[in-house]
């Protein structure tokens, strides 16, 4: 059977890879807004990158090595959600198109017919017993 081990790193180390972390976070950010940004310009041209990146949509990185986007309502301020594995799999025309796709959900208000549709499962359905016939 195979067991792990706990492997303590040197000091040195230990900052080494909490400084290319911070890095590699700051950089996918940067990169993320600079999707936004384009894809607002794309959509709506100088206004919409106005709009995209200072009226309040915000973007989440989420480090998972899932292929996935979603959005999000997150105190009445829209967001998309985008995992790592999809950061590192699509290339910039699809990834720009999986943005635009989400942006159109916020744009068309589909959170709020979503947030309407999950009101209904907390609602239990009818209970139908047959009658006798007897």
């Amino acid at each position: 059977m195979f067991r792990f081990r706990s492997i303590r790193l040197k000091e040195e180390a230990l900052r080494s890879h909490r400084v290319s972390n911070a890095l590699q976070t700051v950089l996918l950010f940067g990169g993320m807004l600079g999707f936004l940004g384009l894809l607002g310009f794309l959509i709506a041209g100088f206004p919409g990158v106005l709009w995209a990146l200072v009226f309040g949509l915000a973007s989440f990185y989420v480090p998972s090595s899932m292929l996935n986007a979603f959005v999000v309502n997150v105190t009445g301020v829209p967001a998309i959600g985008v995992t790592d594995g999809l950061l590192r799999s699509l290339d910039t025309r699809q990834l720009a198109a999986v943005l635009a796709h989400g942006i159109g959900h916020i744009r068309n208000r589909d959170l709020a017919v979503m947030g309407l549709a999950g009101l209904g499962r907390g609602i239990p359905p009818p209970v139908f017993r047959e009658r006798d016939s007897g």
